[in-house]
Formats: structure tokens, C-alpha cells, sequence
């Protein structure tokens, strides 16, 4: 825990009834500054807080207004009172506004025991120049230009030390505590401060945000706790009474009315509000994604970086699930909230992916998350897998980066089976082949001559484990790091074990150029890979010698694809059995590819 945070004031002026008549919201966060010390969680209070108001205080989403780090400009905070709020939305004087900041704030003055400023730091503003700065007094005229009932909370420091600066000139002043008597103070009609006058207040790398900030979303989220006179509504006395309990190394404080209603209707969690007690168990995707982020940052990631969710089978079986979908959506959903990077959505990158894919010369393995993040052009891919027991599916993640090609950051949680949809727990585990008891990437391939080095590699427009659902066309890509022969099998759901390349279309026995990347079909090909059921886990899987493969027996398939004879260990036998003539032997290897079908049912 560090020192940071000092005040947050909720003020509210022009009040002429307990209860608004709509709601608003101007949510702002500034971590980053040029010449201060990043502040790590501004962000993290503007998503969290955004949240809590949509899903459990009434506002309407589009009636929130969010300015985070870059955005978070003097001259946008201004439109976004005088412009958003006081033109576009016309909002009226018995209408609820809330006006959130959370960044630096500052105290200047002239000459030694001058009256003191206080400012707000805007993104841009420049240490010791208060003509960069905020003044809380220009920031109260812009509400009088807006009549509504204003909320206020301000997440920002006006003394020294935790989430404050002063400037040389103040050094010198002598102010034993500070007295709330500028003209944004004067104006509320309730204040809750986050700690006393003399005291700094605290955020916490545990909670992931100020440690006020927390409690006060908590409060509002377990409104069973916090609704003390069950009228189903939250006044400012009763979320000071919850803070106060709370809050601990800091003293909030509380003065002027205490009836102001602050939510007028609450909504119940979806959750019983004990089992909200844990971070973790109340929000376990956002509690993934914020830690994510959060190493992600300190390896030197900004808004501008880009980020895509891959695949996230079941366990380590490179299998993909109706639930792998639904944790990839929710991670994207989290990510959308946090605005932490630039996301690349599912149909971006995997658009991205088979497009770029021919171009790709990289060292990386193709499938790898940093091959995947390199091809599409990321800074970052986030994947992982999940594993399943009688009561929890823990999830296990991890932020790659692209360039680097090592973890920036990891996170597990457990989630438990309650709280996944019902029609996803049935989904949780796949269905497993029944013609062999591990995939073709789990039996040792036969290999010699190792000083070769001879690579193959193969992956769909989707990587491996990709999701592909029924009448969806796929590509599958085929690349080795030098000269050789390669056989490329699909093994389906139907548990048909079909030769596409070569084909009839192409040379009884294909041998390809060294660091060039293939697609199949081809322009020349006559088939196309169409989704069709039955739908289950399928197998790509590729055999690659410097010498001729051996025949293998099949049958036409039609369309110029050959169905093999016997079971996949058959054929992968035969094709380990390879040998180039004496006295050299050929190098034989190996490479899979999984496939996920289903139903879009």
C-alpha cells in the first residue's frame, strides 16, 4: 500500500429535492503524466466505477461520459460539461450529474501565507505551471453554466504527499490543515473526504484501486449491507457509515447534509453479497484482465499498444469448447470496460492472421501467441487454457508479448460452476476421439539425422485450436524451414483420415521450398474446406522427410482428396517409416494442427 489518494468529495449544489429526475455521469482518469510519477490505478477507478453505476446505480450507459489518460485534456473536460452535458444532453436543474476525477491534484499560492489554490491535473498539465492546471474555482464556474444536482467525486490529493504535488513557490507556506473554502468546496451541500485534512490516503496493489474508491463501489454493489433503513435507495449518510467501517489507515470524514439520496434504485447483485467479499470471487474476468494489465504497463505498454485475445482450450489438450468462446468474449468485454490498450476484436486479427499469413518469415512458431501477435501485427496476445474439478473451473492466462516473445504477465482464477452460464456447463469438457487415445502431437515422432533441424509447421486462418462453426469456409497453411517432401492429413469428427495435399491436383509426392509459406486449397484446387457435421475435435497433422514420403493406401474422395486406409497410428506408422536410400538416412518430423467444429446453435 502507498501513499496516494487524499480527497473524494461528493458535493452536490442546486439541490431542490432529495431524488433526480435522470442521471449523468463524466468519469475521468489520469495515470500518466510527463513529469510526475505514473499513477497506477486512475483507470481502474473510471472502469470499475462506470461499471458499478450502469449495472447497480441506474444510469443509463449512454448517458456516462468517459475521458481516460490522453483524452482527459482541459479543453475536453470542458466540453464535455459545458458541450456534452449542457447542450447536447440539455440536462435540467432537478437531473443528477456526477462528475468523477481521478488523477493529481495540486495546491499553489502566491507568497507565504497567501490563500491557498487547489487544481486538478488535467493530461498535459506541466509541473510548476499552474497555467497547465485546473482551477477547482473555474471548474465550479463551468457547473453554475450547467444547473443540475451535481455529485462530485474527486480522487485527488490537495495537501502533500500521497496523490498531490506542490510547487517550489508553495514550499514555504504553513498550512497546519486544509480548510475547505474555495469555490468548488462552497458550493456542496455534502462532502466525503477520504481521509482527514493532515492525513494522505492510500491505493492498494491488492484491491487494484484507492482504497476508497474500492469500498465506496463496494458499497454501492452490496447495497444489502449499505441500505441501512432498506428503502432501497443509498443517501450519503448511509454510504459514510459504510466507508467509515470499512476504510482502514485512513479516516473519511463527512460533513453537511446527510439525506441526499446519492441512488435512487438499486439493483441487487446477481450473487448473494457475501460471496462478494473477495475481489476475486465478485469480478473473477476483471480481476484477469486488470492483472494483466497491470504487467503489461510496467513492461512499458500505453493505450496505443494493441492487444488480441487468442484461443483458450480446454486444459492441454488444444481443444476448444463452447466455453473457450464465451471466456474469450468476456476477456474482450473486460478489456473494452478497462480501455487500457487498443483491442484487436476476434474478427479483426483472425481476419488479419489468414491474410498475413503468406507474408510470414519470422523465426516464431506461426500458432505460438507471439507467431500469432507478429503475423497480425500486435504488441500482445492474451491466451491461456482452463481446467475443470467438481466445484470451479480455474482459468489460467497470460499476456504474451509479440515482440519480446516471453510472458509479460500471468494471472489464474477460479471460477465457480455457478456462476457460468447453464448452458455453457455442459460444454466445459470435450468430447474426446475414440480412435486414438492421444492426438498425433502427443506420440514421439520418429526422428534421425537431427542435425537437419528440419521444421514443419501447419495452422488455420485461426491458429490451432480455433473455433470454426458450421458452413464456415477454413484455410489451413503449411511452411517448413527447408526443402522437403510433406503429406498433409485431415483427420475429421466422421474419424476419416483425408490426404489434402498432395491431391490429385498436385505431384504424387509434393516437395515444397524451404521458408515458404503455402495455402491449401490452392487457386488450383478443386475443394474447399466447408464446415459440416458432424462436428467435434479434428486434427490437421503433417508428415515432412528431406526424402520421399513411403504410399500410403487410400481411395478417391472426390475432388482430388484421397481417403487413407486404417487408423491414424496405422498411417502415422507407416509414414515414420521412411528411409532414404543407403547409406544416409532420411530425417522424418512431424507437426499438428487442432481444429474445433460446432454448431453456431
Amino acid at each position: 500500500m502507498s501513499a496516494r489518494r487524499f480527497i473524494l468529495l461528493l458535493m452536490l449544489f442546486s439541490m431542490t429535492s432529495s431524488v433526480a429526475a435522470d442521471r449523468f455521469a463524466i468519469l475521468i482518469g489520469v495515470g500518466d503524466y510527463d513529469n510526475l510519477p505514473d499513477l497506477r490505478y486512475p483507470h481502474a477507478d473510471v472502469s470499475a466505477l462506470g461499471r458499478t453505476l450502469t449495472d447497480y446505480g441506474g444510469f443509463p450507459a449512454g448517458q456516462i461520459f468517459t475521458l481516460r489518460g490522453s483524452e482527459a485534456t482541459y479543453t475536453n473536460i470542458r466540453s464535455a460539461v459545458l458541450d456534452w452535458l449542457g447542450k447536447e444532453q440539455r440536462v435540467t436543474p432537478t437531473d443528477l450529474v456526477l462528475f468523477y476525477f481521478s488523477g493529481y491534484g495540486a495546491i499553489e499560492a502566491e507568497a507565504e501565507n497567501q490563500p491557498v489554490q487547489r487544481f486538478l491535473l488535467p493530461w498535459g498539465a506541466k509541473r510548476g505551471n499552474p497555467s497547465t492546471y485546473l482551477n477547482n474555482e473555474e471548474l465550479a464556474s463551468w457547473f453554475r453554466q450547467v444547473p443540475a444536482q451535481w455529485l462530485v467525486l474527486l480522487d485527488a490529493g490537495f495537501q502533500r504527499g500521497g496523490k498531490s504535488i506542490t510547487s517550489e513557490r508553495s514550499k514555504g507556506l504553513v498550512i497546519p490543515t486544509l480548510q475547505m473554502e474555495d469555490a468548488l468546496f462552497a458550493t456542496s451541500t455534502a462532502t466525503i473526504t477520504a481521509s482527514q485534512d493532515d492525513e494522505a490516503a492510500h491505493e492498494d496493489d491488492r484491491l487494484q484501486h484507492g482504497v476508497l474508491t474500492h469500498h465506496l463501489i463496494q458499497g454501492i454493489q452490496k447495497s444489502k449491507l449499505t441500505d441501512l433503513n432498506k428503502d432501497e435507495r443509498l443517501s450519503v449518510e448511509e454510504i459514510y457509515r459504510y466507508l467509515e467501517q470499512r476504510v482502514t489507515g485512513q479516516h473519511p470524514q463527512h460533513k453537511g447534509s446527510s439525506d441526499v439520496i446519492v441512488i435512487s434504485e438499486l439493483t441487487q447483485p446477481a450473487v448473494p453479497a457475501e460471496t462478494l467479499e473477495a475481489e476475486e470471487a465478485a469480478e473473477p474476468y476483471g480481476t484477469l484482465v486488470r492483472a494483466l494489465i497491470k504487467g503489461a504497463i510496467t513492461e512499458g505498454f500505453t493505450p496505443e499498444s494493441t492487444v488480441a485475445v487468442y484461443n483458450f482450450p480446454y486444459q492441454n489438450s488444444r481443444t476448444a469448447t463452447g466455453f473457450s468462446r464465451y471466456l474469450q468474449q468476456e476477456i474482450e468485454r473486460k478489456l473494452r470496460a478497462e480501455l487500457a490498450f487498443a483491442l484487436l476484436d476476434q474478427e479483426t486479427w483472425q481476419s488479419r492472421y489468414r491474410n498475413k499469413s503468406l507474408e510470414f518469415s519470422g523465426a516464431k512458431a506461426p500458432s505460438s501467441p507471439a507467431g500469432v501477435g507478429e503475423i497480425i501485427g500486435s504488441d500482445g496476445v492474451i491466451s491461456g487454457s482452463y481446467w475443470v474439478d467438481n466445484e470451479y473451473v480455474e482459468i489460467r492466462a497470460k499476456l504474451t508479448s509479440s515482440r519480446a516473445d516471453r510472458s509479460l504477465a500471468e494471472k489464474t482464477v477460479r471460477v465457480p460452476k455457478s456462476r457460468i452460464p447453464i448452458h455453457l456447463r455442459g460444454q466445459l469438457v470435450p468430447p474426446q476421439p475414440t480412435s486414438i487415445a492421444a492426438p498425433m502431437s502427443q506420440t514421439s515422432p520418429v526422428t534421425t539425422n537431427t542435425d537437419t533441424d528440419l521444421r514443419i509447421d501447419v495452422w488455420t486462418g485461426r491458429g490451432d485450436g480455433g473455433i470454426y462453426y458450421g458452413g464456415e469456409k477454413m484455410v489451413v497453411f503449411l511452411r517448413s524451414n527447408r526443402d522437403c517432401y510433406v503429406h498433409l492429413v485431415y483427420a475429421d469428427a466422421a474419424e476419416q483420415n483425408i490426404r489434402i495435399f498432395p491431391n490429385a491436383y498436385s505431384e504424387a509426392n509434393r516437395r515444397i521450398d524451404a521458408n515458404t509459406v503455402y495455402r491449401i486449397p490452392t487457386t488450383t484446387d478443386a475443394f474447399e474446406f466447408v464446415i459440416r457435421p458432424p462436428f467435434g475435435r479434428e486434427e490437421l497433422y503433417a508428415f515432412a522427410s528431406t526424402a520421399p514420403l513411403p504410399h500410403v493406401p487410400g481411395r478417391d474422395a472426390g475432388k482430388g482428396l484421397i481417403l487413407l486406409d486404417g487408423s491414424r497410428q496405422e498411417i502415422a506408422g507407416r509414414y515414420r517409416s521412411v528411409r532414404a536410400e543407403a547409406p544416409q538416412q532420411a530425417n522424418v518430423v512431424e507437426a499438428s494442427c487442432i481444429v474445433t467444429t460446432m454448431s453456431r446453435k
